[in-house]
């Protein structure tokens, strides 16, 4: 196998740290000939080993181009899994990222894709496609929200073509609506200096910031919680109160400013809804939320306490509470652009049922 230097200090570099990728979120991949070799699903950037990557046949993989797929959403994604999975180099074992046909497409040596709160709380704004061509013009390219899977991978491959015929070259960034975006580049350097460079111009017009100063709180709750009867007895249970979470939990009137998740892995690691309630009616407004929903909220906001975090283990439970405080964030940088746009029920509703997600946390919960 060649060595993948390259890829592995791109991947550790940016997946060690928090403010670009959480828990099991984003991917990289290097192309070296006919060969691309991208991040496996499930693994995590921060501790990649070579291992974690999955070899693939770009050959075989830009066959799929030709192929008409179902109509069905549900019938589409299995058959698009299929030819993923056999577009591998013959051993391979791994399970390719979803995102595998869009690393290819993009023109250059080395991609990388990442969910950072920063840039997502433009992502995920009301004025976003309006400020990215403002003030980033022919730096970047935007998709606005689409499915992912096979539609995602389809539209960009349209975009790309698109820019690229009018500029002369493919482009190098791509943002995409309600979920991250797309570096690539040949080299390292190169590659650095477009991270640096987008997430730079987002940061000066940033006013508003989260604020997570602690605050007193009381976590006696976690008692009422374990004695709930959706509470699984060897769910794990994480707690954490901070001025960002208490002006959530401590609404008054109206509607919580956190309803719906921002971005997929908003889904898969912290649950499509939080549970919003009070001590006297927790129980009630648990059940009432496994009835309406049926499974059991993952971050649960408490009027005078903060949140709770659920989990099947220790590891998701952390999982969840990170996920959320994210978007926590996000709503606060949401608010420079204009302010929040949510995910629409449609959707959250694909992700929820999407088994390449229940894939995913399935993998993450090893």
């Amino acid at each position: 196998m060649p060595k993948l230097d390259a890829l592995l200090q791109m991947s550790r570099h940016y997946g060690s740290n928090s403010d670009y990728v959480l828990a099991g979120g984003g991917n990289t991949s290097l192309k070296i000939d006919d060969i691309l070799f991208v991040k496996a699903s499930g693994t995590t950037l921060a501790t990649i080993e070579e291992d974690g990557f999955v070899a693939i046949d770009r050959h075989r993989l830009q066959q799929m181009w030709k192929k008409q797929y179902s109509p069905d959403s549900a019938r589409r994604e299995s058959e698009v899994l299929a030819d993923l999975m056999a577009s591998r180099i013959e051993g391979q074992t791994g399970r390719p990222s979803v995102e595998t046909a869009l690393h290819d497409l993009m023109e250059y040596r080395l991609v990388l894709h990442l969910h950072p709160a920063l840039l997502n709380g433009l992502t995920c704004s009301l004025n976003n496609r309006s400020w990215v061509e403002k003030n980033l013009g022919e730096e970047a390219v935007w998709l606005d929200a689409t499915k992912p899977g096979y539609l995602l991978a389809a539209a960009c491959r349209t975009l790309l073509e698109t820019a690229k015929a009018r500029s002369g070259k493919c482009p190098q960034t791509l943002l995409i609506e309600n979920h991250g975006v797309f570096f690539a580049a040949d080299h390292l350097d190169d590659m650095a200096v477009l991270v640096d460079g987008l997430m730079g111009k987002i940061r000066k017009a940033v006013n508003i910031h989260p604020d997570f100063t602690p605050v007193p709180s009381r976590r006696d709750i976690e008692p009422i919680l374990r004695q709930i009867h959706a509470v699984s007895p060897d769910t794990s249970i994480v707690f954490d109160a901070n001025r960002g979470i208490r002006a959530l939990s401590d609404y008054s009137g109206g509607e919580p400013e956190i309803r719906f998740p921002f971005t997929p892995d908003h889904i898969v690691y912290c649950g499509p809804y939080p549970l919003y309630t009070n001590e006297d009616r927790l129980t009630e407004d648990f059940r009432k939320f496994v009835q309406t929903h049926g499974f059991p909220p993952k971050a649960i906001l408490v009027r005078d306490a903060g949140l709770f975090a659920l989990g099947k283990n220790e590891k998701m439970a952390l999982l969840s509470r990170d996920l959320f405080l994210d978007e926590i964030k996000i709503l606060a940088y949401s608010k420079n652009f204009g302010g929040p746009r949510f995910m629409t029920p449609e959707d959250i509703d694909f992700i929820i049922h999407w088994e390449v997600e229940n894939y995913r946390v399935k993998a993450t919960q090893k």
